[in-house]
């Protein structure tokens, strides 16, 4: 038999039970029900529409790439036309053409002939010795045969002008500029220009070269190439003797239409094109002339001479006759 505390607890465990039931209707199950419906309803459209945006931005994105791509190969295609265009006006230029251009540059060196060369002899800037050979030397600051024309030349050049025993034609010219990231070779042979122009001491000019083509200054060609400075290259003026005051004007651009004219005609002379080696039928540097006349330098090179013995076969001196005032070359001047 139950007794009443037992009875009495399973009375309570019924109301409880009724009451939850009570508590729980089915109207309260349904409403329950559509809650979860509607937020499954909305997350799915809160799905739908960020992926709605996401294939909106994406596709804003794929627009912009394509206008910008489209953009920047037309920028190309007009650029590329353009140096082609440019080219083939290079092209079309003959010689005349750019020695007339040459002659109409206003602003041109105080020394300099019609031919682009900057004259200098023992007497200094624009005099020329009669009865001496006249040597001109063409000379790009970023070649390196040029580097190695002075080299082996060692000093040779300036002892012969000094001597009076040459006279000596410097055509600092800038074929190179391509192979620099800074127009190396124009920026180079500008000061050359201003220097002559405003420092009567030839012998600076010389130190000049000696110091941009020393091999711990002069730099490399593409792709090895480093950005050499204004100031840098102001430094071995200042160091070959150029007053600072002229030295920090040589970068002025005061020569630049000159150097550019002047290279636009040097490189289309065909009294200049090399007779034999790799560059046959082109204008290469260095480029050495004696009155008048292409030294062929590759062939003397294929019968074992430097360059400077080149030179020397070339005026008609021996290297004990070099310097000797009263020594003059055998190849006489010659009216240029």
């Amino acid at each position: 038999m139950e007794s009443g505390a037992e009875r009495g607890a399973y009375t309570a465990r019924r109301y409880v039970r009724n009451q939850d039931a009570k508590l729980v209707q089915p109207s309260d199950v349904a409403v329950g029900s559509d809650r979860r419906y509607m937020d499954a309803r909305s997350r799915e459209s809160l799905h739908h529409r960020r992926k709605a945006r996401e294939r909106k931005w994406r596709r804003r994105i794929i627009i912009m790439t394509l206008a910008a791509s489209i953009v920047l190969i037309c920028t190309i295609g007009v650029s590329l036309q353009q140096i082609f265009e440019q080219r083939q006006l290079q092209r079309s230029i003959t010689e005349q053409d750019a020695y007339n251009a040459l002659q109409e540059v206003k602003v041109v060196p105080e020394y300099a002939d019609k031919k682009g060369g900057i004259m200098l002899s023992r007497n200094g800037y624009g005099s020329q010795i009669n009865g001496v050979p006249t040597v001109e030397v063409f000379m790009d600051p970023l070649c390196p045969g040029c580097k190695l024309f002075l080299q082996q030349m060692d000093g040779t050049l300036e002892t012969m002008v000094a001597a009076g025993q040459i006279n000596l034609s410097v055509h600092p010219v800038a074929f190179l500029d391509r192979l620099s990231t800074d127009d190396y070779s124009s920026r180079t042979a500008e000061a050359i220009a201003y220097i002559t122009d405003h420092d009567s001491n030839s012998e600076h000019l010389m130190n000049f070269l000696q110091n941009i083509y020393s091999s711990d200054f002069m730099p490399r060609e593409l792709p090895d190439y480093k950005p050499v400075s204004n100031d840098s290259l102001r430094d071995q003026a200042i160091k070959a003797g150029v007053p600072e005051p002229v030295a920090r004007k040589a970068f002025s651009g005061e020569f630049k239409e000159w150097v550019d004219r002047s290279n636009d005609y040097t490189k289309r002379r065909k009294d200049l094109m090399a007779k034999s080696g790799k560059f046959a039928g082109r204008v290469a540097t260095p480029s050495i002339v004696c009155n008048g006349q292409l030294v062929d330098i590759n062939k003397l090179a294929d019968e074992g001479l430097s360059y400077k013995d080149a030179v020397l076969q070339t005026v008609g001196l021996t290297d004990g006759q070099v310097g000797g005032s009263d020594q003059l070359p055998s190849v006489g001047g010659e009216s240029r």
